[in-house]
C-alpha cells in the first residue's frame, strides 16, 4: 500500500481503520492471554500430578477458555469497527468505504494472527507458517493487482473470510484435546 500509493496514501483514514484491530488485538493479550497462560499451567500441574478425570475437567476448561478468548477479540474488534465506520459516516462520509473496508480486512487479519497464535502455541508451527505465507501473498496479490482504493481491502475480505474459516477450524481442532498436544509437545522438545 505504501509503495503504491506513494503521495496518495490517505494517512488518516487508513490509521482510524486499523485502530478497532489494534485495539482487539491488545484486548487479548492484556485481558485474556494471561488467564489462558494460567490455564495452560493448570493443565500442565493436572498432567503431572492429578488422576485422568481432572485432567479430563482441565482439558475441557481450556477448549472453552480458548473459544470465549476467541469470541471476545472477535466481539471487542467487530464492535469497535461498527462504531468507528458508523461515527464516520457522520463525520467523513466520503472516507467511508475505504475506512469500513480496511476496518473489516484488518479485523479478519487479527483473527487469522491469533489463530495462527493458537496453532503455534500448541506446537502447530508448520500450519501457523503456512497461513501466514497464503495470507502474504493475498495481500501481495490485492495490492499488485487491484487498483488503489477499497477494491484491494475487499478483495482481502473474501479471501480472508476463506482462509481464517480454514484456520478457525485446525484451531479449534487442535485444541479440542490439548492435554495430547502439549504433551507431544513437551515430549518432542526433550
Amino acid at each position: 500500500l505504501f509503495l503504491k500509493a506513494g503521495d496518495h496514501f490517505a494517512v488518516t483514514s487508513v490509521y482510524i481503520a486499523l485502530l478497532p484491530a489494534v485495539l482487539a488485538f491488545n484486548y487479548y493479550f492484556v485481558r485474556l492471554a494471561p488467564a489462558f497462560d494460567a490455564s495452560i499451567l493448570e493443565l500442565r500441574r493436572a498432567m503431572e500430578e492429578d488422576t485422568y478425570d481432572v485432567l479430563a475437567e482441565r482439558s475441557s476448561s481450556v477448549y472453552r477458555l480458548v473459544t470465549r478468548s476467541l469470541s471476545r477479540s472477535a466481539a471487542v474488534g467487530a464492535v469497535i469497527a461498527f462504531f468507528v465506520t458508523w461515527f464516520l459516516t457522520a463525520h467523513s462520509p466520503a472516507s467511508v468505504p475505504l475506512v469500513a473496508a480496511i476496518a473489516a480486512a484488518s479485523w479478519l487479519a487479527m483473527m487469522l494472527t491469533l489463530f495462527c497464535y493458537k496453532l503455534d502455541y500448541i506446537g502447530q508451527s508448520g500450519p501457523a507458517q503456512g497461513f501466514s505465507a497464503i495470507y502474504l501473498v493475498g495481500c501481495m496479490a490485492a495490492f499488485v493487482l487491484l487498483p488503489l482504493g477499497p477494491a484491494p481491502f475487499v478483495a482481502l475480505i473474501a479471501f480472508d473470510v476463506v482462509l481464517a474459516a480454514i484456520a478457525l477450524r485446525a484451531t479449534l481442532a487442535h485444541w479440542r484435546s490439548p492435554e495430547y498436544s502439549l504433551f507431544w509437545r513437551y515430549a518432542m522438545a526433550l
